[in-house]
């Protein structure tokens, strides 16, 4: 029997994310956009087709968690990207809000993860995968912290180009 997952701020509770949750869920996806990268990059329709992949079930694969007051805080989703053997694990947690939210959302990603193994062809290697702003230095100390290691690095690049083509001759 797996463990029950670290405990979460008072007042705070965690459940499975439902699909009337994908605005609020758009929203706090919004909110780490920018924190991290100074835009956001996440709209309504990008995250239904994150819940529309191949082998996703909203009702068993996300979690939500909410403050008491019913604000959502903390969202994660596992996917089996590869079944049962390569899973893709997708935390955010409110900018501001205690980061042991975030402890929380990866034990349970992880339960979830380790219900597969069973699944999984002989010999394979499951594997838990996860991305990290890099100018997330908590979230990455408490990754770390919590047995993840850091693999490779993705840099972000971008330029400003003048406003357009010059017009055709």
């Amino acid at each position: 029997m797996t463990a029950p997952p670290s405990p979460l701020p008072p007042g705070h509770h965690l459940r499975h994310a439902r699909p009337d949750d994908l605005a609020a869920v758009t929203a706090l996806l919004a909110a780490t956009d920018v924190a991290w990268f100074g835009v956001a990059e996440t709209d309504e329709a990008e995250t239904a087709e994150a819940w529309a992949r191949p082998r996703f079930d909203l009702a068993a694969d996300a979690w939500v968690v909410e403050d008491g007051a019913g604000a959502m805080v903390g969202y994660v989703d596992v996917w089996d990207e590869d079944p049962h053997v390569d899973f893709t694990v997708d935390t955010y947690v409110l900018p501001g809000r205690p980061r042991r939210i975030e402890r929380t959302l990866l034990e349970v990603a992880e339960a979830r993860a380790r219900e597969h193994l069973a699944l999984a062809p002989p010999g394979a290697a499951p594997v838990l995968h996860t991305i990290r702003a890099g100018t997330d230095d908590e979230g990455r100390a408490l990754l770390a912290a919590t047995g993840w290691r850091h693999v490779r690095t993705f840099l972000r690049m971008g330029v400003d180009l003048p406003a357009g083509p010059p017009a055709p001759t």
